[in-house]
């Protein structure tokens, strides 16, 4: 399957995003996003124009960039910050990838696999990553000193991930792949486990 059979990510749009700004230097929204009839400097980063649907999903990639500090507005148009740019050099693009690379860097490529497996959709993609959530889980649960260090919704969500992982893994067992709607739940479960403990540890 190609790159741009599946749907691109959020992650693939901000790595395209800021690398777009770390190329040309601060560029004005339209110059960077694009528009209905005109592709972005974006557009550069995949190697065609990207269709309508994905130019909305851009404009939200931006927003979140700046709303975490990555990039800023200025008169002069959006520029990486040092954020920003220690963001593309690391990989790590919102606090959570911040947190799990404090950890160990290979999360952070674990969960990213994740979210691409379920934008493939493909039954091979979504078998390499089926592990994924578990993997992350298991790393923050392993930092815990006791298991009072984990609020209610951190509990919650923690015993989620692991109803989750079963089921993940009796389809393993019965040679069948994981379902997307299954393996996307674990890793936003596997995400708030990260806030409960990792980044709140950070914090």
């Amino acid at each position: 399957m190609s790159r741009y059979a599946a749907r691109l990510t959020y992650r693939d749009l901000k790595l395209a995003l800021l690398a777009t700004l770390d190329r040309e230097g601060p560029l004005a929204r339209q110059v960077l996003v694009g528009g209905q009839r005109r592709p972005g400097l974006v557009d550069i980063a995949f190697e065609r124009p990207l269709p309508s649907r994905e130019r909305v999903r851009v404009e939200e990639a931006l927003d979140l960039l700046q709303r975490d500090g990555l990039v800023m507005e200025s008169d002069s148009g959006f520029q990486l910050t040092e954020r920003g740019s220690e963001a593309l050099a690391r990989s790590c693009l919102d606090p959570l990838d911040l947190a799990l690379h404090r950890e160990n860097p290979r999360l952070v490529e674990r969960r990213a696999s994740a979210w691409a497996a379920v934008a493939a959709g493909s039954a091979d993609a979504l078998r390499a990553a089926a592990t994924a959530p578990g993997e992350i889980v298991a790393a923050c649960l392993e930092q815990l000193e006791s298991e009072d260090d984990l609020d209610d919704i951190g509990e919650c969500a923690a015993d989620l991930a692991l109803a989750l992982d079963r089921r993940i893994s009796e389809r393993a067992q019965a040679d069948e792949a994981p379902e997307a709607q299954d393996l996307a739940d674990a890793i936003r479960v596997a995400e708030i486990v990260v806030r409960r403990t990792l980044l709140a540890r950070w914090r």
